[in-house]
C-alpha cells in the first residue's frame, strides 16, 4: 500500500469522492488519541478489545445559581460526569423541557440547596448517592423545566476566554434522560457530540481548555499545564487537583467510583478522549441506503450476521472521519489556497504534474562511445586506462555533429576515462567547455573490478537484486540512483533555460531516467528488458524525458510526507500559493480500497471508469469470497464495502465467511501477561500443520470462538490421521500383489455387496461434501468426511482382510485392492482444501487410480458424482 502506484490509485478514488459531493472539511467531534496525537473513525472503535472496563472516578459538582429570586438563594443546580477533566471547560448545563425538578436541602451543607431531576433524585436515593433518611423526604419545591432555564450560574473555573453573554447559563436540550446522572447535564462544548452541537446551536464560545496533547491550557486557573492523561491512563493526580480546588470553592458534592466501557486506541491502547477538531469527512450517510442494499445481496456465513452484527452496524448514521494527523500514510491529496481558502483535489500524477508545469532547462544524455571495456567484456570503475575505440571514437563523432542542432549549452561528463574522451570529441565540434561530475561515474563494483560482466551478473543474478543488495565495499542501483538525481536536481537549482548534454554510462543513465522521468523500480525494470541487452548503447544520444514532482533522497518519485508537503502550484481563482494540507487518510481506507488499488485500476491498459457501470471495467470484481475474523465487520469488510458503495459499485465480494476468535481452553483471550497462549509452531511440530488446521475448521462452526485445546487436536490427529494413514499402509501392503491395474476400472470387476456399499457411501459423502462447500459451510463439509474415514477403515477395511490376505479369486483380490485404492485416492482429493500437504502424499501414492493422473491434487479434478456407483440402500 505504500507503493506510488497504489496511492496514485487511492487518489484518484478520493478525487471520485470529491467530485460527488462525498468530500468534506467539518469541525466535529471526533475520538481522539492524545499519545498517537490522531483522529480515530467509528470503525476503529469498533475494533476488539477498543473497549475496556475501567473504573473511574465520577463526581457530583454543585452549580451556584446567581439569581434575585428568592427561591433560588443558597442554591445550587447539581450535575454529574464521569470526565472530571472536561470540568473547566464547563460553559452551560443542559435539561429537557419535558422534566420535573425538585428542590432539597443539601445533606453537606446547611441552609442551602440542591435542584435536580425528580426521577433522579428517587433513583440517587436508592444508589445512596443521597442519606437513606432521605428516602421519604418530601422536596422543598417542584419545578417545571422552564423555570429553569435561562439561569445563570457562577463558573467552576475562572476561564477568561470562556466568558460571553451566553456562557454559564441552563438550556433546553432532548438529549438529557432520566437513566443516569441528575438530570441536569454538565455541558462542555469541545468535548462531546451533544455539547458541541448544542453549543453551534445557541452560539457558545468554542474555545479549549485542553491541548491535542492532553495538556490544560496554561491560563486555566489550578491545572494550566497538566496531563489529563498520562501513562495509557487518566492522570490521577491532575484529577485530585481538579477535585481539591472544587471542593475548596465548595462546588463538589460527591466523588463515586464508576464502572463503564471506556473507549481506547487500538494502536497504544490509551484511553481516548472526545475532542472537537478539524477533520475530512467521507458523506457516508448520503449512500447509507444503497450500502444497506449492497449488504443485502451478499451471502454471509453464518447468515445471521448479514442482518445482525453487520447489518446493524450499516444503519448507525455515522460519516467517515476520513483523516488522520499522522506522519506516516497516504497523504490526503487536498490542496488549498492560503489566500482564498479555494481547495483543489488531485487524482492522480499527471493532474499533479501538470500544476508544476516543465523543468528549467532541457537535457540530453548520451553514452560513452564503444571502449576496451566492451571488447573485453569486462568491469571497470576508471582504475587502467581504458580507451574508446576506433569506432567508438567515430560514433561519438557522427553523433556530435548531429547534436549541433539542439544548441547545447552545457556538456557534463563523468570522469572515468572512456567518458572523458568522449566528451572531448563533443567539445571540439560543440565549442563547449566540459564540466567533470564524479556523481556520473560507473556503478561502483569494486570487488568486480577487472572481472567479466558476466561475474557481477551471476552473483546478482535478477534486477530486483541489483537494486536492493550492494556487492562488498559497492553500490546498488538505488545507491547510484541517488547519487545521479542529486546531480540533476543540482542542475534545476542552478541552471534555467539551457540546453544540458549528460555524458555517462549504461547504469548510471538508466538510473537518470528512472529518477526524472518518476518511475519506480517495478517500471524501471521493465523500460530495461523493453531495451535488452543494453539501457542506451554505446555511443547513444537521448532526450532526457523530465517529470516534475516529489522525491525523496533517493530519487524515487515519493507521494509521502514530507516530500509530497514540498509541492505548491498557484491558485487557478486568485494566483495566491495553494498548499497541501496537513493530514494522512484512515489506514483502513488503503486497504478498503483494495480491489481497485492493487491492480493500479483505473490507470493501466485495459481499465475503465464508467459511471453507469455497477463494476469496475477491466479487473477481477467482484471477489467471489472473503474470509477474515468477525471482528472485521467494523473493519476490513466495513471498509471494502462502503468504498466500493461509495463508488457507486455493487459489494466487492459476493460470499463473506467469517471466523471467529481463537481463544484458550477456558475461553479466555490468549494473552502474552497471563501466561495462556498456545505456541502454534509447537503445534504444528508436534501434531502436523494439517491436524491443527482441520481442527480449527470443526471445533466449532466458522463465526463462533474456539477454546483451544492442544489434547483435541491429538484427538483430532489420531481419528483422522493415523486412521487414514493405517488405511493406505494396510492398502500399500499389498500393492505389490496388485499385478497391473492399467485397463481395470470399476465396471469392469465384479463389486461384493462391501465394495458396493464403500463406493455408495464415498459418493454419498461427496454430495454432502460438494454441497456444503458451494454454500462455504466449511465444518458442515468436512465432518462427513471424518465419518467417511472411520467406516473405510473399522467396516471396509476389517471385513475385507480376507479378501485381501486370502482371496477365493484373483477377482475378489483385484476388485477390493481396486476399490480401496481409488475411494482412498478420492479422500485424497475431498479433503485437499483442508488437509493440503497429506491430501498431496496420499493423492502422489494413489493416483494411478485418477481418470486424469495429474502432478499434484491441488490442479486434479474434483470427484464427478457417478449414479452407476450410488445405492441409497
Amino acid at each position: 500500500t505504500y507503493e506510488t502506484n497504489y496511492i496514485e490509485s487511492l487518489w484518484w478514488i478520493i478525487k471520485e469522492f470529491h467530485k460527488r459531493g462525498l468530500l468534506y472539511e467539518g469541525y466535529k467531534i471526533v475520538p481522539w488519541c492524545v499519545r498517537c496525537g490522531t483522529a480515530l473513525s467509528s470503525h476503529e472503535l469498533g475494533q476488539p478489545d477498543a473497549y475496556k472496563t475501567v473504573l473511574d472516578n465520577s463526581v457530583y459538582i454543585r452549580f451556584k445559581i446567581k439569581s434575585e429570586d428568592k427561591k433560588f438563594k443558597n442554591t445550587s443546580l447539581l450535575s454529574w460526569t464521569t470526565t472530571p477533566w472536561t470540568l473547566p471547560g464547563n460553559i452551560a448545563l443542559a435539561i429537557n423541557i419535558n422534566h420535573k425538578f425538585v428542590k432539597i436541602p443539601d445533606p453537606d451543607l446547611e441552609n442551602n440547596f440542591l435542584i435536580l431531576e425528580e426521577q433522579s433524585f428517587k433513583r440517587l436515593v436508592e444508589q445512596k448517592v443521597f442519606p437513606s433518611n432521605f428516602k421519604n423526604l418530601k422536596p422543598e419545591l417542584i419545578l417545571k423545566a422552564k423555570d429553569l432555564i435561562g439561569l445563570n450560574y457562577e463558573p467552576l473555573f475562572d476561564v477568561e476566554f470562556l466568558k460571553s453573554d451566553k456562557s454559564y447559563k441552563v438550556y433546553e436540550a432532548d438529549f438529557v434522560s432520566q437513566e443516569e446522572g441528575t438530570g441536569i447535564v454538565h455541558t462542555a462544548v469541545m468535548y462531546g457530540e451533544d455539547d458541541y452541537n448544542l453549543g453551534q446551536k445557541i452560539g457558545l464560545p468554542q474555545k479549549h481548555t485542553v491541548d491535542e496533547n492532553g495538556k490544560f491550557i496554561e491560563n486555566v486557573p489550578a491545572v494550566g499545564g497538566l496531563e489529563i492523561i498520562s501513562e495509557n491512563k487518566k492522570n490521577e493526580e491532575t484529577e485530585k487537583k481538579i477535585f481539591d480546588y472544587l471542593s475548596q470553592k465548595g462546588n463538589l458534592f460527591k466523588i463515586v467510583p464508576y464502572e463503564h466501557e471506556y473507549p481506547h486506541c487500538w494502536r497504544c491502547k490509551t484511553p481516548i478522549i472526545y475532542y472537537a477538531r478539524n477533520s475530512w469527512f467521507v458523506a457516508v450517510n448520503k449512500v447509507r441506503k444503497k450500502l444497506i442494499q449492497n449488504n443485502q445481496k451478499i451471502n454471509w456465513v453464518p447468515s445471521h450476521i448479514k442482518n445482525g452484527r453487520f447489518g446493524q452496524w450499516l444503519k448507525e448514521e455515522k460519516d467517515w472521519n476520513f483523516s488522520r494527523e499522522r506522519f506516516w500514510g497516504t497523504p490526503l491529496p487536498v490542496w488549498k489556497c492560503k489566500n482564498c481558502k479555494n481547495i483543489e483535489v488531485i487524482g492522480s500524477i499527471k493532474e499533479l504534474t501538470k500544476h508544476l508545469g516543465q523543468p528549467k532547462n532541457k537535457y540530453f544524455v548520451m553514452r560513452h562511445g564503444e571502449s576496451e571495456t566492451q571488447v573485453k567484456r569486462i568491469i571497470d570503475l576508471g582504475k587502467k586506462q581504458y580507451h574508446l575505440t576506433t569506432i567508438g571514437k567515430d560514433m561519438v563523432l557522427r553523433q556530435a555533429k548531429k547534436l549541433l542542432k539542439e544548441k547545447i549549452d552545457l556538456i557534463f561528463s563523468s570522469d572515468v576515462l572512456r567518458c572523458k574522451e568522449t566528451a572531448e570529441i563533443v567539445s571540439k565540434v560543440l565549442g563547449k567547455e566540459v564540466i567533470f561530475d564524479q556523481r556520473l561515474r560507473e556503478i561502483s563494483l569494486p570487488s568486480f573490478e577487472g572481472l567479466s560482466i558476466k561475474a557481477y551478473h551471476e552473483a546478482f543474478p535478477t534486477y530486483e537484486s541489483r537494486f536492493e543488495k550492494r556487492p562488498e565495499n559497492g553500490e546498488s542501483l538505488r545507491d547510484v540512483r541517488a547519487r545521479v538525481w542529486s546531480f540533476l536536481s543540482d542542475l534545476e537549482k542552478k541552471y534555467e533555460n539551457k540546453n544540458i548534454l549528460i555524458i555517462s554510462h549504461e547504469y548510471p543513465i538508466w538510473m537518470l531516467a528512472q529518477s526524472a522521468g518518476g518511475w519506480d523500480d517495478k517500471k524501471a525494470i521493465l523500460e530495461k528488458e523493453k531495451r535488452e541487452p543494453d539501457f542506451i548503447k554505446v555511443g547513444e544520444v537521448k532526450k532526457l524525458e523530465f517529470v516534475l514532482g516529489p522525491r525523496n533522497f533517493s530519487g524515487e518519485f515519493d507521494l509521502h510526507k514530507p516530500y509530497i508537503d514540498a509541492i505548491q502550484f498557484d491558485c487557478k481563482k486568485c494566483g495566491g500559493k495553494m498548499e497541501r494540507v496537513k493530514e494522512v487518510v484512515d489506514v483502513w481506507f488503503d486497504s478498503g480500497a483494495m480491489p481497485f488499488a492493487q491492480s493500479h485500476w483505473p490507470f493501466e491498459s485495459g481499465h475503465k471508469f464508467n459511471p453507469k457501470k455497477d463494476k469496475p471495467i477491466g479487473i477481477d470484481y467482484p471477489a467471489d469470497y472473503i474470509s477474515e475474523a468477525i471482528d472485521q465487520t467494523r473493519g476490513w469488510f466495513y471498509t471494502l464495502l462502503a468504498v466500493a458503495t461509495l463508488l457507486g459499485f455493487k459489494s466487492p465480494y459476493k460470499n463473506v465467511i467469517c471466523l471467529g476468535l481463537v481463544l484458550d481452553k477456558y475461553g479466555k483471550k490468549m494473552s502474552k501477561s497471563i501466561g495462556n497462549i498456545v505456541n502454534p509452531w509447537e503445534m504444528m511440530n508436534k501434531y502436523g500443520i494439517d491436524a491443527v488446521r482441520w481442527y480449527l475448521y470443526t471445533k466449532t462452526s466458522s463465526a463462533e470462538p474456539k477454546n483451544f485445546d492442544p489434547d483435541e487436536v491429538l484427538e483430532v490427529f489420531k481419528k483422522i490421521y493415523l486412521i487414514l494413514y493405517n488405511s493406505f499402509v494396510f492398502w500399500k501392503m499389498y500393492s505389490l500383489n496388485s499385478g497391473n491395474i492399467l485397463g481395470l476400472n470399476l465396471n469392469k470387476l465384479k463389486l461384493s455387496l462391501l465394495d458396493k456399499w464403500i463406493l455408495s457411501r464415498f459418493y454419498e459423502t461427496l454430495n454432502i461434501v460438494t454441497k456444503n462447500l458451494n454454500n462455504y459451510e466449511i465444518r458442515e463439509a468436512l465432518l462427513p468426511i471424518e465419518n467417511l474415514i472411520n467406516d473405510l477403515s473399522r467396516w471396509y477395511i476389517r471385513r475385507s482382510r480376507r479378501k485381501f490376505q486370502k482371496p477365493e479369486n484373483k477377482n475378489e483380490f483385484m476388485a477390493s485392492y481396486y476399490v480401496l485404492g481409488f475411494v482412498l485416492n478420492n479422500i485424497a482429493k475431498i479433503i485437499a482444501p483442508a488437509s493440503p500437504f497429506f491430501a498431496e502424499a496420499l493423492y502422489a501414492e494413489t493416483k494411478q487410480f485418477d481418470k486424469k493422473p495429474e502432478d499434484s491434487v491441488h490442479i486434479s479434478y474434483w470427484p464427478e458424482f457417478n449414479k452407476k456407483l450410488f445405492d441409497k440402500q
